[in-house]
């Protein structure tokens, strides 16, 4: 059995292995139709995000109409609240429901292909001279695929929406915090002290 280390694993050929897996599908006529049914999961991750935004400004507003005891303000806290967690939860389920065509339509694609590979030039015929080598090939190639196109859409588009959940609530932490000068043996200050206690606590916990 052949070893790999871990230098071996992310050198150029493993590059040119992933941009090859990658490319059977995106460049085909089906990648490009389903270029659109992708656009638009993107577009419901950061719309998502924005959701789990107005979430957190809504229970701001209720709270802060808790303590001013205003009944109007309250009220109609309650209300932005509740509209916006019924949109967050049609969005979140059209998000999960294209994420999940775009992996169907990658994975029907990049199977057909790789088991077209196989079947072509009667290249299953090798098995009778690998017999200890090869097991189930048919099996591997739906098994793998569907584990690649899995972790590559899944790891993309949580990236996205991490990178975009960072921004948005990195930015409503810095205005809540901005003008709040956290002193520091009285000469030095650290503005935006929320969104630094917020990336320490992250690492930490990370």
């Amino acid at each position: 059995m052949r070893r790999m280390n871990i230098q071996s694993l992310f050198d150029l050929r493993f590059v040119r292995h992933v941009g090859r897996l990658v490319r059977v599908y995106w460049r085909s006529p089906a990648g490009r139709r389903g270029a659109l049914l992708l656009l638009g999961a993107v577009l419901l991750e950061l719309v998502a995000v924005y959701g789990n935004f107005l979430l957190s400004v809504g229970e701001r507003h209720i709270m802060d109409a808790l303590q001013e005891r205003n009944g109007i303000e309250f009220l109609g806290a309650i209300g932005f609240f509740a509209a916006a967690a019924a949109g967050f939860v049609l969005v979140s389920a059209w998000r999960i429901y294209l994420r999940q065509l775009v992996e169907i339509r990658w994975r029907e694609s990049e199977t057909a292909e790789y088991l077209r590979l196989w079947m072509s030039d009667r290249a299953y015929y090798q098995m009778h001279l690998h017999r200890d080598e090869l097991d189930n090939p048919d099996q591997r190639i739906a098994e793998d695929i569907r584990d690649f196109v899995a972790s590559a859409l899944g790891l993309a588009l949580s990236l996205l929406s991490a990178f975009a959940t960072l921004v948005s609530f990195g930015g409503l932490l810095w205005t809540l915090s901005r003008d709040w000068a956290f002193p520091i043996r009285g000469h030095v200050h650290v503005p935006g002290i929320l969104l630094w206690v917020a990336l320490a606590y992250a690492a930490l916990s990370t």
